[in-house]
């Protein structure tokens, strides 16, 4: 969206519609993800013990992308912009709501940056710190404006000195929209 906005303003039509195309693209792929999602009842069930780990563990699910075993990203929400939200908001019905009710019951403390994903029920490995800042993004976006008070209570701690995803949180708790 922005590119092509700067590339319409620098009289680039090739480059401004390569954007769009990009852009719908990406909204296109990112409403299909949302949609098998919220229609998986995997995703829907909350894990019950650490056997039920192992098939998520090895290839992920309908919610995460897996890198590697015990390293997964919630891709939907990772590097996602409010524009592209927006995009994907006009072309479905309640799908962030409903996706958003799905990943935090499966990521009941998605908040507490370098918690376990599934609250210790197993051994995996720590969420790392931009899990928490992708959701936190995403929650800021699709909640009514003015609810400063309520993101402000979704903020953890600092993950250490100086740490950026920490300020982030707070700038985007506080922006008014």
């Amino acid at each position: 969206m922005v590119m092509s906005r700067i590339a319409r303003q620098a009289n680039d039509t090739d480059t401004a519609k390569t954007a769009d195309a990009m852009a719908n693209e990406t909204t296109e792929a990112l409403v299909a993800w949302w949609k098998r999602t919220t229609n998986s009842t995997a995703v829907a069930a909350r894990f019950k013990g650490s056997k039920e780990l192992d098939p998520f563990i090895g290839s992920g699910d309908a919610l995460s992308f897996r890198i590697a075993p015990h390293r997964h990203k919630i891709a939907m929400l990772h590097d996602l912009t409010p524009e592209v939200l927006r995009m994907a908001e006009q072309k479905t019905a309640g799908q962030p709501l409903l996706f958003w009710w799905l990943f935090s019951g499966k990521h009941s403390t998605w908040h507490l940056v370098g918690e376990e994903r599934q609250v210790h029920y197993g051994e995996n490995f720590i969420d790392p710190p931009d899990l928490a800042v992708d959701a936190f993004r995403f929650l800021t976006w699709i909640r009514p404006p003015g609810d400063a008070e309520f993101l402000t209570q979704q903020v953890d701690l600092p993950f250490c000195r100086a740490d950026l995803n920490y300020i982030t949180k707070l700038a985007l708790a506080l922006e008014p929209r």
